[in-house]
């Protein structure tokens, strides 16, 4: 079985995002998401109840980034934190379609990149860099058995695919 790991070059998928209020955008720094709500990061604060719509795409590389995903959003809080302000916000209803983007783009945060020479995408759980770290530090026999998986997300720890 091929042991792709060793042929390509993983890298974290990196997340960017702006946010919209009447019309004026900003970038901001996504502290967490959940298919609920975002909370972020910026240096202006925002009212509870307001809202206003983030736009989130993937960085996939050097000039290539996912579709945007546009959605609506309504401030739960805000908070002063240092020379930045902190803010939850709700997901207002969404269509299933912006849902499962949203899910999608949930899902690959949590996955690395490669790009094979075919120009095809091919994506690894984030624990992927754990474990070729391991392999390379570690050689063949003198691995210690570990104590519960690293990669628990990966079946066959050989290959992915």
């Amino acid at each position: 079985m091929r042991d792709l790991r060793q042929e390509l070059k993983f890298r974290p998928v990196v997340l960017q995002a702006w946010l919209s209020v009447n019309g004026t955008s900003s970038e901001i720094q996504v502290r967490d998401m959940g298919v609920d709500g975002i909370c972020f990061s910026q240096t202006t604060p925002l009212r509870p109840g307001q809202q206003c719509r983030v736009k989130l795409t993937l960085d996939l590389g050097p000039g290539r980034t996912s579709e945007p995903l546009e959605l609506p959003v309504r401030v739960a809080w805000s908070t002063a934190v240092d020379d930045r302000v902190q803010i939850g916000a709700a997901f207002l209803p969404l269509l299933p379609e912006q849902r499962q983007a949203l899910e999608g783009l949930i899902f690959l945060l949590t996955r690395d990149v490669a790009e094979d020479q075919g120009g095809s995408w091919l994506f690894a759980p984030a624990c992927t860099r754990r474990l070729v770290a391991r392999a390379k530090a570690e050689p063949e026999g003198q691995r210690p058995a570990p104590e519960r998986p690293l990669c628990p997300e990966l079946e066959d720890k050989r290959a992915i695919g």
